[in-house]
Formats: C-alpha cells, structure tokens, sequence
C-alpha cells in the first residue's frame, strides 16, 4: 500500500471518528477546524500595547501566524472538502 493512500485511510478513518464521536455535522466540524488553523488575533497585541510589555512578540506573532496561516487554512480547506 503506497504512503498516500495509507494517509487518506487514515484521514478518512478519523474524519468518520469525529462525526460519530462529537454526532456533529461535517460542516460544524469544518468550522472547528478551520476556526483553529486561524492566525491569532489582533487581541493579543492590542493587550500587549495595553500593558506595555511583550509588543514585539506579539507583532511578530501575529505576523508569521498570518503567513503561515495562508498555507494551514488552505491545507485544512482541501483536507475538509470544501
């Protein structure tokens, strides 16, 4: 069995976990899923600036979740179907 077809077993195996686990609905999933390969929010440097400390962290944070987030969310979109 070659390593991508073993990968879509698998993925296939624990998509059917989770709807069955959770009884949710695919799209209710997707959404879970998708909500967790985001970026982080702006929140958090907003509360860095508020405090004072931690500022450029938090921007550099935001900036590379924000770039990689392009490359997760899309992987996540092809992985959910949508």
């Amino acid at each position: 069995m070659s390593m991508s077809m073993s990968m879509s077993m698998s993925i296939q195996a624990a998509r059917a976990t989770w709807r069955t686990a959770l009884d949710l609905a695919h799209s209710t999933i997707a959404g879970i899923v998708l909500t967790a390969a985001a970026p982080s929010g702006v929140n958090a440097f907003v509360l860095a600036n508020q405090f004072g400390t931690g500022k450029n962290i938090a921007a550099s944070t935001i900036t590379l979740t924000t770039a990689l987030g392009v490359l997760t969310v899309s992987f996540w979109v092809l992985l959910l179907g949508y």
